[in-house]
Formats: structure tokens, C-alpha cells, sequence
């Protein structure tokens, strides 16, 4: 939430997409794709490790993990990004985009 809540301040301090209600709205659908996506770039080795844990035959450590991902590349951690961060970019802008209807329309009863 840290990366959305900067990049959507700064977005709308900026006045980068204007300055109306629908730049507003933009602000949020753009920083919430960022923030979805560079989160999933952050935790993609995580990722690539977990999977190796869980789909192995018998029980192994994450260090074994990683040291069997990297075993040729350290890139190896960051295989599959380019679709894992295509696909968080809609995904994340639309959930942040629910979030904030979901927070305006719920302050109507304060």
C-alpha cells in the first residue's frame, strides 16, 4: 500500500494526468497498476523458491530450493515476469480502483 498511496500523492500533486475528478480517478487506476506490479517484481524469487518447495518430490529447505533455482542463472529467480507483471498491472489498478469506491462510499456514513 506504501508504493500506491506514494505514487497516487505524487500523481495527483503533479497534476499528471490534469486536474479533474477523471484525472483523480486515472491517478488511482495508473498508480495501482504500478504498486501491483512492482510488488510482484519484488516478490517473484520468493515466489519461484516457494514453488520449488511445494512441487518437490521429497521435503527440502528454501536454501535448497534456491540453491537448486539458481543452480544455473540467478535469473532463473525472476523467470516468468514479463507475464506475471503484464497480468498484476490490470488486476492491481482495478483492485486499488475498488478499494477507493469501496473507502468514498463507506465515509458517506461518518
Amino acid at each position: 500500500f506504501g508504493t500506491y498511496e506514494l505514487l497516487k500523492r505524487e500523481m495527483n500533486q503533479s497534476k499528471l494526468l490534469g486536474s479533474t475528478g477523471s484525472a483523480e480517478w486515472m491517478n488511482i487506476i495508473v498508480a495501482g497498476g504500478f504498486a501491483g506490479s512492482a510488488s510482484w517484481s519484488i516478490m517473484m524469487p520468493f515466489d519461484a523458491i516457494k514453488s520449488v518447495v511445494q512441487t518437490s518430490p521429497h521435503k527440502i529447505s528454501a536454501f535448497e530450493a534456491f540453491d537448486h533455482v539458481t543452480s544455473k542463472s540467478k535469473l532463473a529467480l525472476f523467470r516468468g515476469i514479463g507475464p506475471t507483471v503484464l497480468i498484476a498491472f490490470p488486476a492491481n489498478a482495478m483492485c486499488f480502483l475498488g478499494m477507493e469506491i469501496a473507502w468514498k462510499a463507506l465515509s458517506m456514513f461518518d
